[in-house]
């Protein structure tokens, strides 16, 4: 099945961008070489992908390092830079019937954004078994100690 995203997100425009529910590649797969020991579900052919029909040429999501939520980059129709999050593109056709906000990763991997990995969530629920790392003030401490003599 095959989805126009213009119809998910109007920025963008119609006819160029399609969301395929499964039968594509992973970023993983496509980014890491192939030497890389990954795990072996990252190179199925099993992921939602995109295609730009315009270009003709599939959408390969990208990480930053401070951002752990593969991302797409696309043009919308008033050639502006949009960011999407691949687990927001492919939750828009997930039923959402009490118009929860936040998308949650079910199993809690960031990087698994299939549909059955994903549930429309509200706050409290999304941050359920989330483990968050505790401040290290040891590292904290000579962190700001560096940055006071940085800035006599």
């Amino acid at each position: 099945m095959e989805i126009d995203i213009h119809i998910l997100d109007k920025r963008l425009p119609p006819n160029k961008y399609f969301l395929y529910l499964e039968g594509g590649s992973h970023f993983f797969h496509e980014r890491c070489s192939s030497e890389k020991n990954i795990e072996p579900i990252y190179r199925e052919k099993i992921w939602p992908f995109i295609f730009n029909l315009k270009s003709k040429k599939i959408v390969i999501p990208g990480l930053s390092k401070t951002d752990h939520y593969p991302r797409v980059h696309f043009k919308s129709s008033a050639d502006e830079n949009i960011f999407i999050y691949m687990h927001q593109v492919v939750a828009l056709i997930i039923p959402n019937p009490e118009n929860k906000i936040l998308i949650n990763h079910i199993s809690g991997n960031t990087f698994d954004y299939r549909r059955l990995n994903l549930e429309w969530s509200d706050h409290s629920s999304n941050s359920t078994d989330v483990k968050r790392k505790r401040l290290n003030y040891d590292n904290l401490y000579d962190f700001f100690e560096s940055r006071k003599n940085i800035c006599r």
